[in-house]
């Protein structure tokens, strides 16, 4: 191994060192100095001493990986030539537009499965919508129910929702949709509630008809 200059003495060696005593300690410390400085193989240093065996065991990874860094960092490195640097820029240009072209595919797949009529789930305003027609929704089949029977009505509906949260909200409150099997027809009471704890209901849904 090429002469070394230094190397780093960490915390976790001198916590050991610590715990030894001053016959130890020397034996210890010469054998950090053999491995770092003068290449001599971890594995092949075997003390008498059963303590110091032990204390060894607990340092070595740390000293191989040591020196396995400072062999690697002493590897010649080739410098780039002419050519490489002058097609550099050009390869990143074309990195660069390597990866906005996919982040653009991934884009327009995100928004198209988000406008599919079968990954719809209401938002948090139509939730609350629901709440207020039918407080028993809570249950996850019921709410299932009354989700699928608007994505069945979606799929057969001539002209497609520009906004699916908007129709969910419009068939909700003209009780077009029902979680039970048998739809039930929304009172007038139903209706002015959910009117009046909704004002998206009464704004800016009856495009979705």
């Amino acid at each position: 191994m090429q002469e070394r200059q230094y190397f780093t003495f960490l915390k976790s060696y001198a916590d050991i060192y610590q715990q030894l005593n001053d016959e130890q300690k020397v034996l210890f410390i010469d054998a950090i100095i053999d491995q770092q400085m003068n290449g001599v193989d971890a594995e092949s240093i075997i003390f008498d001493d059963a303590m110091l065996n032990i204390a060894w065991s607990g340092v070595k990874p740390s000293l191989s990986k040591s020196i396995a860094q400072y062999m690697n960092g002493k590897k010649a490195k080739t410098k780039p030539t002419t050519s490489q640097i002058e097609a550099k820029p050009e390869q990143i240009r074309s990195k660069k537009k390597e990866i906005r072209n996919k982040n653009k595919e991934i884009r327009k797949r995100i928004v198209k499965e988000k406008t599919t009529i079968e990954n719809f789930y209401p938002n948090e305003t139509s939730l609350n919508a629901v709440d207020e027609i039918y407080p028993d929704c809570w249950d996850k089949d019921l709410l299932n129910n009354l989700i699928n029977d608007f994505k069945d009505q979606a799929r057969n509906r001539k002209q497609p929702f520009k906004d699916f949260d908007a129709g969910f909200r419009n068939y909700l409150k003209r009780g077009w949709i029902s979680p039970y099997k048998e739809k039930k027809e929304l009172s007038h009471s139903q209706r002015a509630t959910l009117m009046l704890s909704n004002p998206l209901l009464q704004y800016g849904d009856d495009d979705e008809l």
